[in-house]
């Protein structure tokens, strides 16, 4: 029986050792149009969540946090040896109690580390957890890039995934923050130019009555998935959120997403691990489904070209109602000229 450990947050974590396997699955440039780093239109870039970017200089850095249940891990290594830019750590945290077992080649061996956590809270818990270790330690430079990946990569709101060169290249930029997934209509799909943006009014009204997820569904824990003491708003205010600071709220689908250390560190240690610490009621809760709505918010950098006049200003359509997890969505964005905002 392997030995556990508690750590300063008081959840039980024992280090497994398992190899790892990788190429590229999850990035593949097949699910995606060609990036491009100098667009014009707000469209095509903020919009989508394309915001300014800054091109790899010699000496940047990043680590990698990944949410493990039950999928392999195949899909990394290749990409993570490709970028030019230097790997700082990969993090796994595997919390279905199931060890993967893939190989990892000699050089990366070293910047991994397998951590066990309790299955709760789905991936939100994990990132807050970790985001707790990096605010109190202080291991990630502010300009270290923080890659948050799931080992699935399913996604369940429409659209498709970036490469993990452009969300790097995107979180170094003005905005400090990268969302995995950009938004895209399929064929069919009755809201056209949908974005990143919401309207904060109707997305504070969101909430679910289940969630099915029959892939993770034997390692699910029983209860009520619905948040028993209040509603969205009232949920993030315990956490002092400010949900409502703006008219219009980034949301980034999906579970992947980058940052820079800075936007972690400076929040502090407290704000995250009370992060973590309410979304330990169980392992599909519906405070996962909000967390997951706020990362963007608590996050991202809100600069003058990312205004609530400026969004609007490109689009005001919003979906009012529950549709796939959009609710509060903007949609049906319109080029205006730049100069008369």
């Amino acid at each position: 029986m392997r030995k556990g450990i508690v750590d300063s947050t008081g959840n039980r974590i024992r280090m497994i050792s398992f190899s790892l396997a990788m190429y590229v699955v999850f990035f593949s440039s097949a699910q995606r149009p060609a990036y491009h780093t100098r667009r014009t239109e707000f469209c095509e870039n903020e919009w989508l969540g394309n915001f300014a970017t800054t091109e790899f200089p010699d000496n940047c850095a990043f680590h990698v946090v990944v949410a493990h249940c039950l999928a392999d891990l195949n899909w990394l290594e290749q990409e993570v040896r490709a970028l030019r830019c230097e790997l700082k750590s990969i993090t796994i945290y595997s919390k279905c109690g199931v060890n993967p077992t893939h190989a990892i080649g000699r050089v990366l061996s070293t910047k991994v580390r397998y951590v066990r956590l309790d299955n709760m809270g789905r991936c939100d818990h994990t990132y807050g957890y970790h985001m707790a270790q990096v605010a109190l330690t202080r291991q990630v430079k502010s300009d270290e890039v923080v890659v948050f990946l799931k080992d699935t990569r399913v996604i369940h709101q429409p659209g498709y995934r970036r490469g993990l060169r452009e969300m790097i290249d995107i979180a170094r930029g003005s905005a400090r923050f990268s969302c995995g997934m950009v938004p895209r209509a399929t064929a069919g799909f009755k809201y056209s130019n949908i974005s990143i943006w919401h309207r904060t009014d109707v997305l504070s009204k969101f909430r679910l009555q289940h969630y099915h997820d029959v892939y993770e569904r034997e390692y699910r824990s029983p209860g009520n998935f619905r948040f028993p003491d209040g509603n969205f708003v009232t949920w993030s205010e315990s956490l002092r959120i400010d949900l409502r600071s703006s008219v219009v709220t980034p949301v980034c689908y999906g579970g992947v997403f980058a940052t820079l250390g800075a936007q972690i560190t400076a929040r502090g240690h407290n704000f995250w691990y009370k992060i973590a610490q309410s979304l330990t009621r169980g392992d599909s809760i519906e405070e996962g489904h909000f967390m997951e709505r706020l990362w963007a918010h608590v996050l991202l950098h809100r600069t003058e070209n990312l205004s609530d006049k400026r969004v609007l200003r490109h689009g005001r359509k919003v979906i009012w109602h529950e549709h796939q997890g959009l609710q509060g969505t903007l949609y049906g964005c319109r080029e205006t000229n730049v100069e008369s905002l």
